[in-house]
C-alpha cells in the first residue's frame, strides 16, 4: 500500500481567526499530513500556488480547506474512507443563510 502524503492547504488573505484554528487544531490528521497556507496573493492565485507546492512535494492526496468553513474533528478520516479518487464535502455559505455554497 502506497504512503499517504496528505496536503492540507489553506489560501487566505492573511487572517486565520482563532474561532478556525481551535477546530483545526482538534482536527484527527493521519501520519503524512503536511498543511501549508498562502497569504502572498489573491484566493485563487494562492490556491494555484498551493496545489503545485504539495504536487511537487509528492502529494497522494489534497484538500482545500479554507479559512472560513470549520472542519469537524473527523473531516479527513470519513472522507478517506470513502477510498474514491475525489470526493467533496457539503458546507454552507457564511451568511448562515442556509444556502449552499456551491450549487449545480
Amino acid at each position: 500500500m502506497t504512503e499517504l502524503r496528505i496536503f492540507l492547504l489553506t489560501p487566505t488573505s492573511g487572517f486565520l481567526h482563532a474561532n478556525w484554528l481551535a477546530p483545526f487544531n482538534n482536527m484527527v490528521k493521519p501520519p503524512g499530513t503536511t498543511y501549508i497556507w498562502s497569504w502572498q496573493y489573491g484566493v485563487a492565485e494562492s490556491r494555484e500556488y498551493l496545489a503545485i507546492q504539495a504536487l511537487k512535494s509528492g502529494a497522494t492526496h489534497i484538500m482545500f480547506l479554507d479559512a472560513d468553513v470549520i472542519p469537524p474533528t473527523n473531516l479527513l478520516t470519513e472522507l478517506l474512507s470513502h477510498d474514491r479518487p475525489m470526493v467533496s464535502g457539503l458546507y454552507y455559505n457564511s451568511l448562515k443563510s442556509g444556502l449552499n455554497a456551491w450549487v449545480k
